[in-house]
């Protein structure tokens, strides 16, 4: 899946193509998940989702959950295997009192 979309401030970065767009690829994931299922935003306030619509720009829209699914794990594959994740691909933080 390939995301037609650079957002200004995602290229400001300067990290390339592949990066930017597992970046949007990541972004509409969270956005798509949070619409899918998680609209509990109050104890007993239960938000359904009726109709999403983009107004700009008017030619976007929001792909479904189940192809940003399948999308990620390719993105993800291209930037590890350009090293663009860095030494460790994951990163254990440990926080301590």
């Amino acid at each position: 899946m390939r995301l037609d979309l650079s957002p200004r401030q995602v290229r400001a970065y300067g990290l390339g193509g592949d990066v930017e767009q597992l970046l949007i690829a990541l972004a509409l994931f969270k956005m798509r998940k949070f619409l899918t299922s998680g609209l509990r935003l109050r104890s007993a306030c239960d938000l359904e989702l009726a109709k999403v619509t983009v107004t700009r720009p008017k030619t976007f829209e929001l792909p479904d959950l189940a192809g940003l699914e399948t999308a990620l794990p390719g993105l993800i594959q291209s930037v590890d295997s350009q090293g663009l994740f860095g030494e460790r691909r994951v990163l254990t933080v440990r926080y301590g009192k």
